[in-house]
């Protein structure tokens, strides 16, 4: 089965837009949000007599409970065998002021339970209308590398509870600081070219992971109900954590290491079906792991009610390339042995312990109850974690101790609201 979900992948990509064709956007699309957002600000508009407001305020929640099945820890460590109330929870308010009649603010401030509900600036950034189709923006941005990562926390836009952990990895960064130009041109085929500039972080594994002189492209179109994209985007990468001094002593260290992340995408949102579907690639550099990543969905319109089959997949590429024989007799801090402080690795020890292969199957339902709010649920099966941890957590730290098994389940309940 290796390697069938990235084949099938492409396949949905390619033959997305032979798909139905609708007139009205079906519940919980992204259209249906925008045009939410819309009828919410012709609102205010009114409220005003006719006169729209300066400063206009949106805003999401995200609540539920989520739990695995298993003793691992899933989902970036923030899922256990315990129901957790906070691990999806997410509330955000979105603040647009304009300046002038070109010169405009936005401020997006987002809790996420996983970090305590910590409040925390994700868009700050001034925009500036040069032209009827170009705008520049600067300042705190969404970082542009997935089909949905402008409504990345917004869970009333997208399907599932959660987005396939294979390829919306919960470690990458979502924001970026910088630069950006956008040219949309419209006619019988909506388009939007973008290219931005910057830098940020990210923490993983309890480490640093920096992106540096970050350049990247990003290209949308769209027609009616289907929307494609494609981008590209290249850095210079650096990950420093105290705990793998042994390894950087022999596999080398990421300092200003040249990484890439490249995808292809199609959503295809009719009136009596959805499909969506992404493939990205990803490289760092040194022994951190390269990835090819991707997923598929499928989803049934039924009134308000629309189940959906998704089949996702990641595969490290550059197991051979990061191959190490067996180790001398040393272990960073995290494994030492306390009577001698050593370990003897065995060969290969970077694979298995840095390595994520998993496939998984998501079968889910969504019911948009109201028209600015849903119920979600979802059932994910990882199928197959091949000799890997997958994206897995040892609770105990200890990646030398038993590995997942196959088929362990994952349940997932969510209630998402925009006004």
């Amino acid at each position: 089965m290796k390697g069938s979900v990235v084949r099938l992948v492409a396949a949905l990509v390619l033959v997305a837009p032979a798909a139905f064709a609708a007139e009205v956007p079906p519940a919980g699309s992204v259209e249906a949000l925008e045009a939410r957002i819309a009828q919410l600000e012709a609102r205010d508009a009114s409220a005003s007599g006719g006169e729209p407001s300066r400063l206009t305020v949106n805003g999401f929640i995200s609540a539920g409970f989520a739990r695995v099945d298993s003793p691992w820890l899933y989902d970036g460590g923030q899922l256990s065998d315990t129901w957790s109330h906070t691990a999806g929870a997410r509330a955000g308010l979105q603040f647009g002021m304009p300046v002038t009649e070109r010169l405009g603010t936005v401020l997006q401030l987002l809790a996420r339970g996983s970090d305590d509900f910590a409040v925390e600036a994700e868009w700050a950034y001034a925009s500036y209308a040069a032209t009827d189709h170009d705008e520049l923006r600067v300042g705190r941005q969404r970082l542009p590398l997935f089909m949905l990562s402008e409504y990345l926390d917004v869970g009333y836009a997208r399907p599932w509870v959660a987005a396939p952990i294979e390829a919306y990895n919960p470690d990458l960064p979502s924001a970026y600081d910088g630069i950006s130009w956008r040219h949309r041109i419209n006619g019988d085929w909506s388009h939007e070219l973008l290219g931005y500039a910057g830098s940020t972080r990210a923490g993983i594994g309890g480490g640093d992971f920096s992106i540096d002189d970050m350049f990247g492209v990003a290209w949308f179109a769209s027609r009616g109900d289907l929307t494609l994209r494609a981008g590209y985007a290249v850095a210079q990468t650096s990950f420093s954590n105290p705990m793998l001094s042994g390894f950087e002593a022999l596999a080398g260290s990421i300092d200003r290491e040249e990484g890439s992340f490249g995808g292809i995408g199609a959503q295809y949102d009719g009136e009596r079906v959805l499909l969506l579907a992404e493939y990205q690639q990803m490289k760092v550099g040194s022994w951190f792991p390269d990835y090819a990543q991707g997923y598929a969905t499928l989803g049934v319109h039924l009134g308000k009610w629309m189940p959906h089959l998704t089949l996702a997949d990641v595969e490290i590429t550059d197991k051979d390339q990061r191959y190490l024989a067996a180790l001398p007799a040393m272990c960073p801090p995290m494994c030492m042995d306390p009577p001698a402080n050593t370990m003897p690795f065995p060969a290969n020890t970077l694979n298995t312990l840095l390595d994520s292969d998993q496939q998984s199957v998501t079968l889910g339902v969504r019911y948009d109850f109201l028209a600015n709010a849903a119920a979600k649920l979802d059932w994910t099966r990882v199928l197959d974690t091949e000799d890997t941890w997958g994206r897995f957590t040892p609770p105990d730290g200890n990646y030398f101790g038993q590995k997942p098994a196959e088929d362990v389940d994952v349940f997932r309940f969510a209630v998402d609201v925009v006004f």
